[in-house]
């Protein structure tokens, strides 16, 4: 009697590890035959986003909270990103942002993310957020309140007005 097991595991949740196990069988499907829809129709076909166009891929991370969620600041947070080579994620409430989604979003209803920097801007750090960065490298954490949560998982804090932060590190490194 043969058993099909699928599963589906979130990016940076699990770190794949090496077996000297011979139970695991893996069995790679070719062809995969799909039922034809005649009321569909394709018209184009747009290929997906490279791996490392995705957050949960990226080296660099810029994450922005509430503190950060003025049009101005995006704007500002987005030119540091470019600068360091970093894509930008949000917490929840910044995905009802019309520049955010969903795609967008770091922690448990969102991506988890293992960048080697992230940079956290004006981010609270609550559990649903933290519990997505857990695998990142280094975390530095900018926030104006000093018993943020964010700065219990943070390597590095800076406890001040994170607009403030991304003006003056933007005039330092042009």
């Amino acid at each position: 009697m043969s058993h099909v097991i699928s599963l589906t595991v979130r990016p940076n949740v699990f770190i794949a590890t090496e077996t000297q196990s011979n139970d695991t069988k893996i069995t790679i499907v070719d062809d995969l035959n799909f039922k034809e829809s005649k009321r569909i129709t394709v018209y184009e076909e747009i290929p997906l986003l490279s791996k490392s166009d995705s957050i949960a891929n990226a080296d660099r991370v810029i994450a922005l909270g509430r503190g950060m969620s003025g049009e101005e600041h995006i704007l500002k947070a987005n030119l540091l990103a470019t600068k360091l080579g970093a894509k930008i994620g949000v917490t929840r409430p910044l995905t009802d942002l019309p520049p955010f989604s969903v795609d967008d979003q770091i922690g448990q209803s969102g991506s988890s993310i293992a960048p080697k920097l992230l940079i956290t801007l004006g981010v609270h750090g609550a559990v649903q957020f933290t519990s997505g960065i857990t695998k990142s490298h280094y975390i530095v954490a900018i926030n104006n309140n000093p018993k943020a949560p964010i700065f219990d998982v943070a390597d590095y804090s800076y406890i001040g007005d994170a607009k403030t932060f991304v003006e003056v590190l933007l005039k330092l490194i042009q």
